[in-house]
């Protein structure tokens, strides 16, 4: 018999959490976390969720004491194959190159994707249908 989580639905092969005592319904499987030389920053892949129909890979990047957590995640194999490439490519590349494409990456997302005027600002008296005046 396989293993399968709360609502019945059966686990993928891949799947290591005990649905009894833990998340009853998404699977995951964990990676072991890659710390970098000099111990300031890890990098941890893993599979996060999902189901065996629909499963989420994703790949977190940190620096210790702060900073914040970057993260990929992926619901297909192409998208993670183009990633990992990806990664692997950088490695020939010196930290302050990761840092340029950092700033490339979020300066075309910014113009790409503008932020929204937020909602309590189109919600403000004498502004109707984003015009201001009145």
């Amino acid at each position: 018999m396989s293993k399968t989580n709360k609502a019945g639905r059966e686990c993928p092969s891949w799947c290591e959490r005990d649905h009894e005592n833990g998340t009853p319904y998404t699977c995951n499987k964990s990676s072991p976390f890659v710390i970098s030389e000099g111990g300031h920053a890890w990098t941890v892949a893993d599979l996060p969720g999902g189901t065996a129909a629909a499963p989420e890979v994703s790949a977190y990047a940190a620096l210790l004491g702060g900073g914040g957590i970057g993260s990929l995640d992926f619901t297909d194999r192409e998208t993670a194959e183009k990633a990992a490439l990806f990664i692997t490519n950088l490695a020939d590349h010196t930290p302050a190159a990761h840092g340029q494409i950092a700033a490339q990456l979020r300066e075309y997302a910014a113009a790409a994707w503008p932020e929204k005027e937020a909602e309590a600002e189109l919600c403000r008296p004498g502004r109707i249908s984003g015009r201001t005046g009145m």
